[in-house]
């Protein structure tokens, strides 16, 4: 069982939810819960662990640094980005979807240099 596994269970039980109860709240199967619980999906789905995260009244923040979709640096970006305060929420979603993106690419080593 990996950390990211073991905060879910956790969690988990401490809402006093079963894995049938969280998978329907977040849209997913309990066997898909189970498998994250056991620390079996290598590379879960960034928008699940954040409906995870919501069920279980995480920051998806939280989850996703223990993930390791994004980073430290990545939660407060707007120190290292300019322009930020000009673009909507929707805008900033859009870029924040883009940097996961590119996270996702460098760990599975898609990344072409």
């Amino acid at each position: 069982m990996n950390e990211l596994s073991s905060i879910i269970l956790n969690k988990r039980l401490e809402a006093g939810l079963s894995q049938s109860e969280l998978g329907n709240a977040c849209g997913m199967s309990d066997s898909s819960i189970n498998r994250l619980e056991k620390g079996l999906t290598k590379n879960p789905d960034w928008q699940n662990l954040c409906e995870i995260a919501k069920a279980l009244h995480i920051h998806p923040f939280d989850i996703m640094l223990t993930a390791g979709y994004i980073t430290q640096e990545d939660i407060c970006p707007s120190s290292r980005l300019n322009g930020l305060s000009d673009l909507t929420d929707e805008e900033i979603t859009e870029v924040q979807n883009y940097i996961n993106f590119l996270h996702f690419k460098k760990k599975n080593g898609d990344d072409k240099k």
